[in-house]
């Protein structure tokens, strides 16, 4: 009931543009795409595992992820992949302590692109469960991380699907 129409569409727009940038911007372009049923949670750990094996000092390491995010009652962020599960979050999430510490650690530059927002009551009314998720973005930006993060919107706002837009 969670499925989003264009995550894995906007990953794919996302990884084309990045392509086009090889032998310009960048000299060689290597892409890992996690989408729908291949972006389970642990896949989803292995794909930043990977990342931080490839990215040398030289590198700009790229993670683009869409979808939805969740904190809960004890304040711990999630990243739902695909196969998440709301009342399974400690198996079936993405903590986003795992995604700190594996961009935290890369050798080279960082850039995370999060495409994930406030849904509004996308989630149901759990409680004690939220999906602002500005302080969390906001500490992986900070100097200690070294990371820059671009995110389609603040933890209070709503990203939107458009069948029109086709993203």
């Amino acid at each position: 009931e969670y499925r989003l129409h264009y995550a894995a569409k906007d990953a794919g727009d996302f990884v084309g543009i990045v392509k086009q940038q090889k032998g310009k911007y960048y000299s060689d372009v290597v892409v890992k795409s996690l989408t729908d049923d291949a972006a389970g949670n642990s896949a989803v750990i292995e794909g930043f595992e990977w990342l931080q094996k490839q990215v040398t000092p030289k590198d700009v390491g790229m993670v683009f992820i869409a979808g939805h995010g969740i904190t809960d009652e004890r304040g711990d962020y999630f990243f739902l992949p695909f196969n998440a599960d709301l009342d399974a979050l400690a198996k079936t999430g993405v903590p986003f302590n795992e995604i700190k510490s594996r961009l935290a650690n890369l050798r080279g530059k960082g850039l995370l692109f999060v495409d994930t927002c406030h849904s509004g009551n996308v989630m149901g009314s759990r409680k004690g469960l939220s999906s602002d998720v500005t302080g969390l973005l906001n500490e992986l930006s900070s100097a200690e991380y070294g990371l820059v993060v671009i995110a389609s919107s603040t933890g209070r706002q709503t990203s939107l699907e458009n069948d029109s837009w086709g993203n």
